[in-house]
Formats: C-alpha cells, structure tokens, sequence
C-alpha cells in the first residue's frame, strides 16, 4: 500500500519464523511526467548495466509521429570481418516512433533487430505504456540490414512519466530540474487549441498539429525553417561561403522533416 505522508512502497512479507509479521519499507522516486517541448530537449538518464538481464518501463503521450524516446549504448569495440577489419561495433538499445507506430531498436552483440511494438499507431493522445524485458542475448523480431541510419535524428515531443530501469523509479522532473535542462517542464498537458488554424506554414508548406505546437512539412516547396520561410537555395550559397567541411553536415541539419 501507498503511505499517505509520502510516496513510499510497503513491501509485506511473512514470516513463518515466531509466527510475526515484519514491514520493509523501501523509498519509491516521485513519478511525476516531464513535457519534452522541442525535438532537440533531452535528459541524461544513468547508465543502463543490462549484461544479460534488465527491464526498463515508462509511460508517455503525444500527438508526434516521429520521435526517438529512448536510447542507450555500450562502449564501442573492435570487430574482425572479413570485409571490415577493423569496424567498430557499438551495443545499443532504442525506442522510437516512426510514422505513429512505437518500434524497439536493438542490437547486443547478435545482430541488429527491429520490432514493431503494436499494429495501431500510439500518437493518439492518450497514455501508453512501454515494459521492456531483456533475458538474454536473443530477442525475436525482424534481423538484419537495420544499421545506425535506421535510427532516427529527430527528438521526441510529448510526455513522460513513470519511468522504471531494471525495477528502479527514477525522479526525472528531478533529473530535468538538475540538469536544466532548456525544452523540458515538469507536468504534462495538452492545449485544446489547434496550432494549425492559424496557418503558420508559409510558401504552401503544409501544416499540421504536433504536441502543443505546428510542424510545417516543407517538402516540395523549394524551402526550409521551421514555419518554410527560408530559400533551400539561398541557405546552401550561404554554406558554400564557409568551410567545406561543415557543408554537408549544415545541409543535413536543415533538410530534416
């Protein structure tokens, strides 16, 4: 049962011993939800030491199609192939939306696997939850083909709550209020206004309502931004007038959906 005075788990065990019964008592972080407000806000959660066994659970919200939620990895090591002597493999572990469906992203030492969590898209608005169990190194789902690029370079936007790493609460409005994190707010609501009427998209960018904010679609129109104000072609002669080591890396930056 909850205490009333604070957030504490009474765990109840039975002891045959004396025929007595003892209370353990054990400190539960406050589970409070965070808002992620833009794709670039993020927090730093601790390092997840799942060698072979390991659970991470939470709860979250939004209206985003796009969005990767969770991602982990181990240190990088050297691999001997045939065809890559010396290509570096990294262990990780991902959560992400991709067009409103939730896939779990994961490679640990046997191969990168991608599975489709649920056939229904989960960016409806409404609380999900997301328990991931590891026992193991294998894990069933899709192998193969699946390297980094299959990961997503777009943050998510919505809620967060109720985050457990291998049976562990973690306080992450706490973590978010330490690390000061700029995009993060601690609560979770969601504005019944729709961003979109207003028609901020600009040059026939085509708008829709994400959480609590407009995303322009940008494609086609021969423009770039937030809200496609910006020429593609006047931005790239702007980056032909710095180094060319950072063309590419610019470009790629501002193309993104």
């Amino acid at each position: 049962e909850l205490c009333t005075d604070s957030f504490r788990l009474f765990e109840l065990t039975l002891r045959i011993f004396l025929e007595k019964l003892s209370f353990k008592c054990e400190n539960v972080a406050t589970l409070d939800p965070i808002t992620f407000e833009t794709p670039e806000s993020f927090i730093s959660l601790p390092k997840w030491n799942a060698k072979k066994t390991g659970s991470i659970s939470f709860d979250f919200r939004t209206t985003e199609p796009n969005g990767l939620i969770l991602f982990s990895h181990g240190k990088p090591r050297h691999q001997k192939d045939a065809k890559h002597p010396q290509m570096v493999k990294v262990d990780f572990f991902a959560i992400e939306m991709l067009d409103g469906h939730l896939y779990l992203l994961l490679d640990m030492g046997s191969g990168t696997i991608k599975i489709k969590a649920l056939q229904k898209k989960v960016n409806d608005g409404e609380w999900y939850h997301v328990d991931f169990q590891r026992d193991g190194r294998s894990v069933g789902g899709c192998r193969g083909g699946l390297g980094e690029k299959t990961l997503l370079n777009y943050g998510y936007v919505g809620c967060i709550r109720d985050l457990f790493i291998d049976g562990q609460s973690k306080d992450i409005r706490q973590m978010a209020e330490i690390q000061s994190t700029a995009g993060v707010k601690p609560s979770c609501s969601r504005e019944t206004a729709k961003p979109c009427l207003s028609n901020p998209c600009k040059n026939n960018g085509v708008c829709r309502d994400g959480w609590n904010r407009y995303v322009c679609d940008c494609s086609g129109t021969g423009y770039l931004g937030r809200s496609c104000e910006r020429g593609k072609f006047h931005e790239m002669a702007m980056f032909l007038l710095r180094p060319s080591c950072t063309i590419l890396k610019e470009v790629t930056l501002e193309e993104r959906p």
